[in-house]
């Protein structure tokens, strides 16, 4: 039969808890109790029960409903009546418990309850009559396989409840009992799931209902103990005077008297529970909290204390729990639930609360020392020489009295030293004194050549060291001061034989060879070399740099750790050569004060900003502040010390840290990292698995704003706890925080996962909490929206490119319409020109040389007729040229070339003059509109006119040559050239060849040479 039993714990066994030595076993509790109550968010005072679920949230019942805790925030649940008529009673009495579906049951005398994990809302499953049971209580002991629960009820029995099929069985207990004269109930389970029940009024037995055979009988008749506590291998019985822990295997018994130092102790207790070191737990009705040491054969006992600020909230105990992560959980009737830390702490810490110890009046510590019973002594900016007893927790505390010269001489202890003798020596604000323990006197010694000192104001001494000869040195605010036993009488002397030896000395080492390396405030590190009684200087390095300590590195005794105001400095004291390391290598703070150095050869660092560990071979720095349990951030000059048992100690402003480097700790439970709440668009997201766990949501296109709660589920130092998420298809990478929501808001479509994890105080991760997130695409970013889209858009292309294509054609054909049209009406104006001008005017040419062949026309006549003759020729010959112009067919260059090279040649035929004509043999097809030809073949004509009129030229040259759309025309006579005094090339003539090769967009020049005269021309095809 599996039973999910409160009473028995086994399930928080860890595999470590085999292998913990004694010493483990016996290590000292920080009896720190962290509260949670009314101003937290508790919803009562009263705690009667406590759980913690599947995923790790602690639940705590309470009269006034169950409180859920995630480490930071307390979130309540109680029923909501569904009516008028409805009763409601929130009132918890522990037994909560968890099914498969990480629903939380409970009961009480109005029915039985289901908190429902996928809704979050506290539903009655299961309604009970007032007026049968009347406010006798029920209260769950247990659920048998994740689903019957067995209650009790002291008036009617035992019940069992399926919350599968929702059906109820009851057991009446068949005894008379006067309920009148009972004044207190306990009710229990053993391992077998049967059930004990004693109404207490006198000395009644137990009742014991067999669940097997359905009944009920009377347990310890005789003598039956207070109260009884069943686990998987012993049976604990406690009385008024004693605990019996009975073995069960082979029926022995021990038994443990109730006494403190000797003293008996009576308390009632309802609650035990022991943890994974050995304690005995028992809760009191008014007598605090106590724990039995099985290894140590102690009791222990927790009372409230108003003086100190983490004790005990309140003295009436109610119930306990230990959660997976080894935190005791106590519940208080009146004073909410507490936590108390059973692990040993990662750093131990002095004082664990600021009133523990009213002689003090301040935990500014200086300095320390450990003797061999490991009392911790220390010395503080205030309170004097202190001795601290870590096991008993007492306090030994001397401080000056005036007019006593064998106190302390100084409050202001900033230095203890042992020397080979056994001799503790204390340095103070008022000077070096010898402490004898036996007869705690103290004996100052008188120092020669010193100026004089303020006891209550300021630091005296910094340290103090037992050199190689079996001196001692101390270093102090007045330089070096040298102390030797002179005819059985300490003496010191203070050395000024140089100017630098006596400014202020805050640390001191000797090296193998006896020099000394000297840290002097402000002015640098000194090194010095024995000289008669004092010493004299070697070097000097890192000249005004505030020096705090030095300490030889134990892997190599030739480099020293310093620390100083501008980070750790690793000296090299052959070279003088140094390395340093600050913030900029991640180091907390570049502030350090001192270094403790492990087996291993890392190192311990304190700094203003918390502890470092230096990992040497990784070069890397893991940092520490206070929400690791360190006594604060800032810590102190020279306050730090390394035991001859391998403690370390740092001191600081508000107390005083210790540990032993490498030591494991008992192993517990990873963190666990829990969504709490999703809202999409600022609505909470209902989940349809417990705790979100690999939830997958699907939203449309417009459900884009997320937030997302979480909490990291490790109860031990929360406030250290550390979350990293991350949206993946979002982030590039994981986000550290301590926040404990996130939003992301306007998240374009597509698939997503939201990550977390979470770390504790001891840097452990847990594992990844997932949940994935879908939006899905509007409709017009689809897929399937895409190719339709891209059909249409295509068919779009397709038919407005066949429109413009259409239009373009029709366009064309308009326009070839037109031009051939224009051709057409060219032609025809051509073939009018030719046939109808061209022949009247041939016909009047040839009329006119008729008359002048006839010998009897008079002389005069024959000249007139010659007159028109030649207009009619010249007429002709223009009607020719604009026909030719006209003709489409002549639009090219090829053509103009050609007409020209006709007409010129017959142009010149009847004179004695050569005309040469030079055009390329291959011409390119360029186009030519009407007026370019026209315009290019009149220019040319009129060149050569003029040549032949007024050069006197016997050869004239006509050249064209092409490059690209460039022609280049050039007309070249051997005459006279141009004779500017006489010729002006603004005459009509010129002006007209210039006018005509502006109009097409060409140039033309005139230019005398040795060979005569030379027209050129040139002109874009382009234009």
């Amino acid at each position: 039969m599996k039973l999910n039993i409160k009473w028995f714990i086994s399930f928080y066994l860890f595999i470590s808890f085999a292998c913990i030595s004694d010493t483990t076993l016996a290590q000292q509790l920080n009896s720190r109790f962290e509260t949670l109550g009314i101003d937290d968010g508790l919803p009562h005072s009263s705690v009667y029960g406590i759980y913690q679920d599947k995923k790790g949230f602690m639940w705590f019942a309470t009269p006034d409903g169950l409180s859920r805790y995630d480490g930071s925030t307390l979130q309540n649940f109680k029923y909501e009546a569904k009516n008028e008529n409805d009763v409601v009673n929130n009132y918890v009495r522990d037994g909560l418990f968890e099914d498969k579906k990480g629903n939380i049951w409970y009961s009480n005398e109005s029915g039985i309850y289901k908190w429902n994990g996928l809704i979050e809302v506290v539903e009655r499953i299961k309604s009970f009559d007032n007026a049968e049971f009347g406010n006798s209580g029920f209260k769950c002991l247990f659920m048998e396989n994740d689903e019957t629960l067995v209650i009790i009820n002291v008036i009617k029995g035992v019940f069992e409840f399926n919350t599968r099929t929702l059906t109820l069985k009851s057991y009446p207990i068949p005894f008379k009992i006067d309920y009148n004269k009972v004044v207190f109930t306990q009710s229990i389970c053993d391992t077998k799931g049967n059930v004990w029940l004693r109404l207490l009024s006198k000395n009644e037995p137990y009742i014991l209902f067999d669940r097997k055979t359905h009944l009920y009988s009377y347990q310890y008749i005789k003598d039956p103990p207070e109260s009884i506590f069943f686990e998987k291998d012993r049976t604990i019985l406690t009385y008024k005077d004693r605990v019996v822990f009975k073995s069960i295997n082979d029926n022995s018994e021990r038994v443990v008297e109730k006494k403190i130092k000797g003293k008996a102790i009576n308390f009632f207790s309802v609650y035990h529970i022991k943890d994974f070191y050995g304690r005995e737990w028992f809760t009191s009705r008014g007598d605090g909290l106590f724990y039995y040491d099985t290894k140590n054969d102690q009791w222990h006992n927790y009372h409230h204390d108003n003086s100190i600020l983490k004790s005990l909230p309140f003295d009436i105990t109610t119930c306990f729990f230990i959660d997976r992560n080894n935190n005791l959980w106590i519940g208080f009737d009146g004073g909410g639930v507490a936590k108390l830390d059973l692990k040993e702490p990662k750093f131990n810490l002095f004082p664990l609360s600021v009133g523990d110890y009213p002689a003090l009046k301040d935990y500014f510590i200086k300095c320390f020392y450990e003797d061999k019973q490991q009392n911790i002594w220390f010395g503080t900016h205030s309170s004097g020489l202190n001795i601290y007893n870590p096991k008993t927790g007492e306090l030994k505390n001397f401080k000056h009295k005036e007019g006593d010269v064998l106190s302390l001489p100084g409050d202001i202890v900033s230095t203890i030293t042992k020397d080979n003798k056994g001799q503790i020596w204390v340095g103070s604000s008022g000077g070096i004194s010898r402490f004898d323990p036996i007869k705690k006197q103290f004996h100052t010694i008188k120092i020669d050549y010193n100026i004089p000192i303020f006891p209550k104001l300021n630091v005296f001494v910094f340290q103090i060291i037992m050199l190689k000869n079996g001196a001692m040195l101390a270093a102090t605010m007045n330089g070096l001061v040298k102390i030797v036993r002179e005819n059985g009488v300490y003496k010191g002397y203070a050395l000024r034989n140089e100017n630098y030896l006596i400014s202020t000395a805050v640390d001191i080492i000797e090296m193998e060879d006896q020099t000394l390396f000297i840290a002097l405030s402000g002015n640098g590190l000194y090194h010095l070399k024995p000289s008669g009684s004092s010493y004299t200087k070697l070097n000097m390095y890192l000249p005004k740099i505030d020096l705090r300590s030095i300490s030889i590195d134990e892997k190599d005794k030739d480099f020293l750790w310093i620390g100083t105001g501008k980070g750790l400095v690793h000296f090299d004291t052959r070279s003088g050569k140094h390395k340093t390391w600050n913030q900029k290598n991640k180091m907390p703070n570049s502030y350090v004060y001192g270094t403790l150095e492990e087996e291993n050869h890392n190192l311990w660092i304190s700094t203003n900003k918390g502890l470092s560990y230096f990992n040497r071979q990784t070069n890397t720095f893991e940092n520490y502040s206070y929400l690791d349990g360190l006594q604060s951030n800032e810590f102190n000059t020279r306050s730090f010390y390394k035991s001859s048992t391998g403690n370390f100690y740092f001191g600081g402003i508000k107390g005083f840290n210790w540990f032993k480097p490498g030591k494991k700790t008992l192993a517990s439970s990873n963190p666990v990292a829990a969504i709490t709440k999703i809202e999409v668009n600022n609505v909470a997201f209902k989940k349809t698995l417990p705790y979100f766990s690999e939830e997958d949501i699907s939203v449309s296109y417009n459900l884009n704003d997320f937030n997302f709660y979480f909490a990291a589920l490790d109860y031990t130092l929360p406030e250290a706890n550390k979350l990293k998420y991350q949206l993946e298809g979002w982030d590039q990478d994981w986000i550290l925080t301590y926040n404990k929501s996130v939003r992301y808001a306007n998240l374009p479509p597509g698939n997503y996962v939201f990550k977390i994890k979470a770390s504790n105080t001891y840097g452990v991760w847990s594992e990844v909490e997932k949940v994935l997130i879908t939006i899905k695409a509007p409709f017009w970013q689809r897929p399937w929206f895409y190719v339709l889209l891209g059909i249409f858009i295509l068919g779009t292309i397709v038919y407005v490119t066949f429109q413009v294509s259409q239009v373009k054609i029709r366009r064309k054909l308009r326009f070839l319409e037109r031009e051939h049209a224009i051709t057409s009406e060219r032609n025809r104006i051509s073939r009018d020109m030719h046939d109808e001008i061209g022949s009247g005017l041939t016909h009047i040419a040839l009329l006119s040389e008729l008359i002048q062949t006839q010998e009897e026309a008079s002389l005069s006549v024959q000249k007139d007729v010659k007159g028109i003759s030649t207009a009619a020729r010249k007429l002709l010959e223009s009607i020719n040229e604009i026909i030719w112009a006209l003709n489409p067919q002549n639009d090219t260059l090829e053509s103009l070339l050609a007409y020209t090279r006709e007409q010129m040649q017959q142009n010149f035929e009847p004179f004695k003059l050569q005309l040469f004509i030079d055009f390329p043999d291959e011409i390119p097809e360029i186009k030519l509109t009407n007026e370019q030809r026209r315009n290019l073949y009149l220019v040319i004509k009129e060149a050569l006119n003029n040549a032949l009129k007024h050069a006197n030229a016997t050869e004239i040259t006509l050249s064209c040559s092409i490059v690209e759309n460039m022609l280049f025309f050039d007309v070249q006579d051997n005459g006279i050239g141009f004779i500017t005094s006489t010729t002006k090339v603004s005459n009509n003539g010129f002006k007209n060849m210039r006018k005509r090769m502006d109009d097409i967009g060409g140039e033309i020049t005139w230019l005398n040479n040795n060979k005569g005269l030379c027209v050129h021309f040139t002109f874009s095809s382009k234009h």
